[in-house]
């Protein structure tokens, strides 16, 4: 499909399982890790019990929003990068999304190939630098931010990666 990004652990949750087994199987083919959930407290049980690197979530879902998904994903895992991919696009849900932790937002239809792969390349060409990656309670300087916070750490760590994938910074 591109050039080989890092391999990612991806968790998809949308309630059309057409949809979701075609991520599932683009995703794989292009050589990332890929589970697929039409129910998001089942998906959001698999994240509890394993880490993934990116969360794709519909927005509109029958029992439980995409913004609700996301909510509660930070909580359980806050290193995950979130993807919020909808039919209902509007800037109100979009600005929702991103002030929520979303580091994007897809309007269905898209492509695998030209936007989501290209947006997976970017958001894993930064390693993470959080306290897993050793920082400890050294804290983490970042041109002029200085983060302690475990949280305010994982947000410093992306800042790179998110302005990559808005085509902020080369």
């Amino acid at each position: 499909m591109i050039d080989s990004p890092p391999m990612a652990s991806i968790l998809i949750v949308d309630d059309e399982p057409r949809l979701g087994d075609a991520l599932q199987r683009a995703l794989e083919l292009d050589g990332h890790t890929a589970a697929y959930f039409s129910d998001p407290e089942a998906a959001l049980r698999a994240l509890r019990a394993r880490p993934f690197d990116v969360l794709l979530t519909d927005l509109v879902m029958p029992t439980i929003d995409g913004l609700e998904v996301l909510h509660r994903a930070k909580r359980i895992r806050p290193a995950c990068e979130v993807v919020v991919m909808t039919a209902f696009a509007t800037v109100d849900t979009a600005r929702a999304a991103l002030t929520r932790g979303a580091v994007d937002y897809l309007t269905k239809p898209f492509s695998v190939e030209q936007d989501l792969c290209p947006l997976l390349g970017a958001l894993l060409s930064t390693p993470a630098t959080d306290a897993d990656a050793g920082h400890g309670d050294a804290g983490l300087a970042i041109e002029g931010i200085v983060a302690a916070s475990p949280a305010m750490r994982a947000l410093a760590a992306k800042l790179p990666r998110i302005a990559r994938a808005r085509g902020c910074a080369s």
